[in-house]
Order: structure tokens, then C-alpha cells, then sequence
């Protein structure tokens, strides 16, 4: 850490021109993990996140590393969003954007490195949100996955295993209405 105070100390505050020289900008941008040659689990560590269980989810993940991706990284940071959503993670994939998922207690975090790191779909929950509706005056849209450009390779579920899932489960059979949508009654919109 003294090693990394003296050189953006010196390299960077220090310095005296405008434009920082490119060997010192490709620095900042590994520290700032910009671009990553590895996947990184971010998992927010403020006071809020640990009041909220992020400590329980640090095993969680930890757990999930050591299991599952030997080659991620797990990056403790500091507040990362609203307390309500504590605790966060984010993770980054080599080439991609930083994903965040809010309110990941421990129980959730296979689930969720699962999905991210294997494209394996937690089913289960497609039936928790016809569930939502029920309760809240809400509809849910479940768009399907369109085969191009990065989704080529990603392992989705089509739209008639979604409708097969929720007649299944509910025993109702979706009314089509004028639009491209299919209405379940008091239930969700697909």
C-alpha cells in the first residue's frame, strides 16, 4: 500500500504537466481495473453492507472461488450505492462491463456467480415473479434473448419454456391480447 501512496504521489499528483505519459495512465487503468484479464467479484464492505450481511456473503463468495472459479479475484470496496440495496456486488468478466446486483445475501450468491459464470438459469424464480404480481398491481415482461452480437453463445430459455414453467406451476393458460404480449389473468404479462 506505501508502494501505491508514493506513486500516485509522485507519478501522478506530483506531476507537473497537463497530460500524464501514457506508461503512467496504463498504470491507473490496471489500478482502476479498467480492463481485467480475469474475472473480479466486487463486494461492497461499508457500514451499511455489513450491518446489511455482507460479512456472510464474503464467505459466500469466498467459498464460491475456491469451489468453482479458482481464477476470479475478490475485491472488498468501500459504500458502492443506496443502503437499501447493501449488500452490493459487481462482477467483471475480461472484455465486459461491471454487472451489479443489489441485496446479495449469502443464500444468493451461487445462484448468481452460477448464472453469471455458466449462464446456468435459476428457474425457479420465474415463478416467484408471477408470485409479485399477485401481491403488487404490476405487470412483469419477460423478453426473450435476441441471438446476436455477444448473446450468440448464451445459454437463455426461450420463451415457451418460460410459458410451459408458468402454466405448470399456475394452471393458467395465457389470453392473447392485441399485441404482441400474452396476458395471464391477475398473474403477469409475458
Amino acid at each position: 500500500m506505501e508502494d501505491l501512496k508514493k506513486y500516485l504521489t509522485g507519478k501522478v499528483l506530483m506531476y507537473e504537466a497537463d497530460t500524464l505519459p501514457p506508461e503512467t495512465v496504463k498504470v491507473l487503468s490496471q489500478i482502476r481495473r479498467e480492463k481485467t484479464d480475469r474475472p473480479v467479484i466486487y463486494l461492497s464492505s461499508g457500514t451499511s453492507s455489513k450491518i446489511a450481511g455482507s460479512e456472510k456473503t464474503y464467505s459466500a463468495v469466498s467459498t464460491y472461488i475456491t469451489e468453482n472459479e479458482s481464477k476470479a479475484e475478490l475485491v472488498m470496496v468501500g459504500c458502492t450505492g443506496p443502503a437499501n440495496f447493501e449488500p452490493m456486488l459487481a462482477v467483471q468478466l475480461p472484455g465486459k462491463n461491471k454487472l451489479f446486483f443489489r441485496n446479495i445475501t449469502e443464500e444468493k450468491v451461487e445462484p448468481l456467480l452460477n448464472g453469471v459464470f455458466h449462464n446456468d438459469i435459476n428457474k425457479d424464480e420465474i415463478i416467484d415473479f408471477v408470485n409479485i404480481t399477485r401481491e403488487k398491481p404490476i405487470d412483469i415482461r419477460f423478453i426473450e434473448l435476441m441471438p446476436i452480437g455477444e448473446a450468440v453463445n448464451y445459454k437463455g430459455i426461450t420463451n415457451k419454456e418460460v410459458l410451459n414453467i408458468i402454466e405448470d406451476e399456475t394452471g393458467q393458460k395465457p389470453d392473447t391480447i392485441a399485441t404482441d404480449a400474452r396476458v395471464y389473468p391477475n398473474t403477469c404479462q409475458l
